[in-house]
């Protein structure tokens, strides 16, 4: 039988990074590795609040990737 063996958990925190030429919201993202894979998405989520927080841009959206293998 086929099971998942888990590697790794990833944040991903898109922000806004002002207007483009044509007046057109630019976004970014920065994501960060190595994250608990036991953390739920509230605590995930004040984490990337208080991470922008402490930066100029708006935070506006956050999402969380999981990497398994199958074997």
């Amino acid at each position: 039988m086929m099971q998942f063996h888990f590697k790794r958990q990833t944040l991903k925190c898109t922000y806004e990074n002002g207007l483009n030429d044509e007046g057109k919201e630019v976004f970014r993202s920065k994501t960060y590795a190595n994250v608990n894979p036991e953390a739920d998405a509230k605590s995930l989520r004040q984490v990337a609040n208080a991470l922008f927080s402490l930066s100029e841009r708006a935070l506006f959206q956050v999402e969380t990737s999981q990497t398994s293998e199958i074997y």
